[in-house]
């Protein structure tokens, strides 16, 4: 099996190893942790402007 992980994945044996044995320690479901909101940088006003601005710049 590790052979097969070191093949699929391009790692070494003393990574696949570490990786494998790091995931067989955590409990179940922990891994599956859901994705935080990102925090706004700009108002919704000027992210609208920028839309435009964007838009007639053709993408740019």
């Amino acid at each position: 099996m590790l052979d097969e992980v070191c093949a699929v994945a391009g790692w070494s044996r003393g990574n696949a190893r570490r990786r494998l044995r790091a995931v067989a320690k955590r409990p179940p479901g922990a891994g599956k942790s859901q994705r935080r909101a990102r925090v706004r940088k700009y108002s919704y006003d000027a992210f609208k402007v920028l839309q435009r601005v964007w838009a007639v710049s053709g993408g740019q």
